[in-house]
């Protein structure tokens, strides 16, 4: 079975690049180059008309939301013990909020998932 770290930092990264390099991808390509989408080409107007600074403040400001989603996301596995996040491999089970000082936090520290996983940041 693997390590705990190595567990954590398989997990990291799938978290990193399925959701959060995705979701930073999609905005900055939606506030620079625009939305293709018909339903939400209507949101190309607004970022017509934003500066580069206000688009960098922008992005940065939804990358930070996209934080925080992640992080409350994993918070409610650290404060509901009956919900899990559990990680099986050969039938043994690891529980990832038990592997970890903190999971919710894994992402966003220092040389955390974020840093170490993304390609996008």
């Amino acid at each position: 079975m693997k390590t705990n770290q190595e567990i954590l930092d398989n997990y990291g990264k799938l978290v990193v690049n399925e959701i959060i390099d995705r979701q930073y991808k999609g905005v900055s390509k939606a506030i620079f180059q625009g939305l293709k989408n018909p339903t939400m080409q209507r949101y190309n107007k607004i970022f017509d008309k934003l500066n580069q600074e206000e688009k960098e403040l922008l992005k940065s400001f939804i990358y930070e939301n996209t934080n925080s989603l992640v992080f409350d996301f994993l918070r409610i596995f650290e404060e509901n013990d009956e919900y899990k996040l559990v990680y099986e491999e050969e039938g043994k089970q690891v529980n990832l909020v038990e592997i970890s000082e903190m999971l919710k936090a894994e992402p966003i520290i220092e040389n955390g998932w974020i840093e170490r996983f993304s390609i996008e940041k």
